[in-house]
């Protein structure tokens, strides 16, 4: 398995990034819809660079759907838990197809 760099943003660049002032972010962070990666304090944290991705969603799901903020974080991590199936399925679906030639030979 190779690993991949990820891109880090500081709390400040994903405040910038998203459009949301840090007293918002803060918020989301106490609500865990997004989770600094590295750091102990706001002006240590580091960020994936897909939380802003996260994060505007998350405000479109607030937003469209007049959800509080609880609600959000418990969405937005039920729409992650259903992507991360969705990708084991397909790898799951890949390797049988692998096997079924296999053994079909």
């Amino acid at each position: 398995m190779t690993s991949l760099s990820v891109m880090h943003i500081s709390f400040e660049e994903l405040c910038l990034s998203a459009n949301m002032d840090e007293a918002m972010v803060l918020e989301w962070v106490e609500y865990q819809v997004i989770q600094p990666d590295t750091g102990n304090a706001p002006e240590e944290w580091l960020f994936s660079a897909a939380a802003v991705n996260v994060l505007k969603k998350a405000l479109r799901l607030q937003r469209d759907l007049q959800l509080d903020l609880a609600d959000v974080a418990m969405v937005v991590k039920l729409l992650e838990e259903n992507e991360a199936l969705q990708e084991e399925n397909a790898r799951l679906k890949q390797r049988l197809r692998r096997f079924e030639i296999e053994n079909s030979a």
